[in-house]
């Protein structure tokens, strides 16, 4: 599988965030960063699992420091991101991979609580993660933000909920009008809807346990998942000004499960 790490020199001595970096998307993103000359903060929940991650991007030579953060928990969210501006003195890039699912569960047994706790998870920190940094990049007159949604959210699926299915629709939705919004500051939005990725051991057992995977993956054009770097090259394209005219798109990173 394409473990190929992009080449992006506008990234040299950028600041970038990246929630979820503790492993998966998030970790291969937050390599891909620091590879490519940017300085890091990550947020995660697990420190050990954050840690790691460090010492991998610091393997670059870049300056990178992380917060053990719950992103369920704005205060928490507050909390890292003024530690972020303390030690950086400002934020280049927000990349919002942070997010899962509580499983597969039909909608008469889901509670309100449940709805709550995935939108929590998915939609409602990344609108609090970009308000943090929204201030600063208005003020420099530029930045750029890329959201992480999912296949699930344009294609019903068996092994996951309506509720999460309904709010990683929301982020692209999301991504699509905050770029409207903030065009005439310079801040570009985009958003990356991975389709089935092997970013870990408790995914792809969710997989299996709901599916056969086999007769999946031969359905789609490229028959195999597909891998956290080829997703975090993407995420990081349209991160760096590479990308520079490119706002308000949503890009799908599926092997052809869906094409639109």
């Amino acid at each position: 599988m394409n473990q190929t790490m992009g080449v992006f020199p506008s990234l040299k001595d950028k600041v970038a965030v990246v929630t979820g970096a503790g492993s998966g998307i998030g970790r291969a993103t937050a390599e891909l960063l620091a590879s490519n000359g940017a300085s890091l903060f990550l947020m995660s929940r697990d420190e050990e699992k954050l840690s790691e991650t460090q010492r991998i991007c610091e393997g670059y030579g870049v300056d990178c420091t992380y917060r053990s953060t719950d992103v369920t928990d704005a205060e928490a969210i507050r909390q890292s991101f003024a530690e972020c501006l303390e030690h950086f003195g400002r934020v280049d890039i927000l990349c919002n991979v942070a997010g899962g699912s509580t499983g597969r569960k039909s909608v008469f047994e889901m509670t309100e609580s449940d709805f709550d706790a995935v939108y929590e998870l998915n939609l409602k920190n990344v609108f609090l993660c970009c308000k943090e940094v929204l201030p600063g990049m208005k003020e420099r007159g530029g930045g750029s933000i890329v959201n992480v949604s999912s296949l699930i959210g344009r294609a019903a699926g068996d092994n996951t909920n309506v509720a999460y299915s309904s709010l990683k629709a929301g982020i692209d939705q999301f991504s699509r009008y905050l770029s409207r919004e903030l065009g005439d500051f310079g801040i570009r939005v985009n958003s990356v809807s991975p389709g089935y990725i092997e970013a870990s051991q408790r995914i792809t057992d969710l997989w299996n346990q709901t599916q056969d995977m086999d007769r999946v993956f031969n359905r789609l054009s490229i028959k195999r998942p597909g891998t956290a770097m080829e997703v975090a090259n993407a995420i990081v394209f349209l991160a760096a000004e590479e990308s520079s005219y490119i706002t308000g798109e949503v890009l799908d990173i599926n092997g052809g499960a869906i094409m639109a």
